[in-house]
């Protein structure tokens, strides 16, 4: 049986031919006879077990019967675990008797093939993982990825990462900059940067929160060559754990808000009760003392007692407001009676420090309009009180404006104008908030719970406007309500 098909060799030559070919280690020879027996084989042979050999005997055996192609006879002997990877081919030896040898020349690229598989199965779990991978050389240009990365940063494929710089991605300079100082300390130090948090801004302007680790690359000789670079995207968590911190604060604040209600409760029984009878008794007393000095301790007594109870008043006031517990009122009233209330509650304490207390109304203003006039009526007894608070000398004043008109509606300005002793400019927003003062209450020079102007601001937004104030540090303040009313039918 010959084999048109596989090289033919000389007889002459052959023999030493094939003598020094079965010298050479890396190399496995073969010598079958025309019925395919063995004649001949290399010492490279002898590693590979009998069913190996059998199997490549068997192999070569099917490519000679196979269809002619005028190529020489190649095949591959793989083992079931592909472990074994021996590629052969084969050369025809005529012999003097007519009959023909067969010459089987075979490479063995199993480890080869055994690095190439490994490679490859590395390169699939790299690309597959979950998360962002990347790795750079160190230049700290991009030499490779996995498909999250890729995808991420606008590519088609893993490939087309290599060569490229940060500034080729689609970073912003600051991002890109902040990420390079993470991989220069990296490639310096030689330490790894492990499970820090940063933050990263995504094309479409969002940002996600990252836990990122980098690690230095090493060679076989233990020289650096490069970095690699991890990170998982971490923004659903976080969103998770501030929730979850909300709900916690939120539960606080419950509790906060029900030991509040608890105090101020207390504070109405226990507190207000006694101190009224304080005050009680001691004006009693100071009625029937003749002695002046005593007098005026009682008279102390009595003051004290009333300032006490303003605090808790106000605070006891604040606290139903806060609770809901004050409604909203649209009853028809007359603005002119509203002001000549304020005007009388705040006269005495005006005189008794000696100021001028003004008050006009335009004659455009409406007399009867629809809303809420206790809510009106605190808004100008607060900002009063406080102005004459704050005035030694001088005027407060009260003006009423019907500022715009439609059909249904009038929109009043309430300015109260004071010669005060004025707000500096870095306080305006701040003395609206509740228990905040521009003078604190341990300076001694001005009590108060710091509620009036707060209580002020949520008023006048609950009734529809809003309250701004101008003013200068010794020059006085001037505070202005803007507030919608309904016209009254008449």
């Amino acid at each position: 049986m010959q084999a048109h098909n596989t090289p033919i060799l000389h007889p002459n030559a052959a023999s030493t031919w094939i003598n020094q070919l079965c010298m050479l280690k890396q190399l496995c020879v073969l010598l079958l006879d025309e019925k395919l027996n063995i004649r001949m084989s290399s010492n490279a042979c002898q590693a590979y077990t009998r069913d190996v050999i059998a199997s490549v005997i068997k192999q070569f055996a099917q490519a000679l019967t196979a269809p002619h192609t005028n190529k020489p006879i190649t095949f591959t002997t793989i083992d079931d675990n592909e472990s074994l990877f021996l590629e052969w081919e084969a050369l025809s030896l005529p012999q003097d008797d007519g009959s023909m040898h067969y010459l089987l020349l075979g490479t063995d690229d199993s480890h080869a093939q055994k690095l190439e598989k490994e490679n490859h199965t590395l390169n699939y779990i790299l690309t597959k993982v979950p998360g962002f991978i990347f790795w750079k050389d160190k230049k700290l240009n991009l030499i490779g990825c996995n498909e999250n990365f890729a995808c991420q940063v606008g590519l088609d494929s893993t490939k087309a990462i290599s060569g490229k710089s940060n500034y080729e991605l689609p970073w912003d300079l600051a991002q890109t900059e902040r990420f390079l100082r993470d991989d220069i300390e990296v490639m310096t130090t030689g330490q790894p940067k492990l499970n820090f948090e940063e933050i990263q801004r995504q094309a479409d302007g969002t940002q996600a929160t990252l836990l990122t680790s980098k690690v230095p690359i090493y060679d076989i000789h233990n020289r650096s060559t490069g970095i690699l670079g991890m990170y998982v995207d971490i923004t659903d968590q976080k969103t998770i754990e501030l929730l979850q911190q909300l709900r916690k604060e939120k539960k606080y604040a419950e509790l906060a808000d029900q030991l509040k209600t608890e105090f101020i409760r207390n504070m109405e029984h226990d507190i207000r009760t006694p101190l009224g009878g304080i005050a009680g008794l001691a004006t009693i007393l100071s009625m029937d003392e003749s002695d002046i000095k005593r007098r005026g301790y009682l008279h102390d007594i009595v003051e004290s007692a009333h300032e006490l109870l303003t605090y808790c008043n106000s605070i006891i006031n604040y606290s139903q407001i806060a609770q809901g517990k004050l409604p909203l009122l649209s009853e028809n009233f007359s603005i002119r009676s509203v002001i000549d209330k304020v005007i009388t509650i705040e006269t005495p304490a005006a005189h008794m420090k000696g100021l001028l207390l003004q008050f006009e109304c335009d004659e455009n203003v409406p007399n009867t309009l629809t809303g809420d006039p206790r809510r009106l009526q605190q808004i100008l007894l607060n900002l009063v009180s406080n102005a004459i608070k704050f005035t030694h000398q001088g005027h407060v004043s009260l003006n009423i404006q019907c500022v715009e008109q439609s059909q249904h509606v009038a929109y009043l300005s309430m300015t109260v104008q004071d010669t005060g002793i004025g707000i500096p400019a870095d306080k305006h927003e701040m003395i609206f908030e509740k228990f905040n003062r521009v003078n604190p209450a341990n300076s001694g020079c001005y009590s108060g719970t710091g509620l009036g102007l707060g209580i002020v601001k949520q008023f006048a937004e609950e009734l529809g406007g809003n309250v701004t104030v101008t003013s200068e540090l010794g020059k006085g303040s001037t505070f202005t309500c803007l507030i919608p009313f309904i016209l009254t039918k008449e």
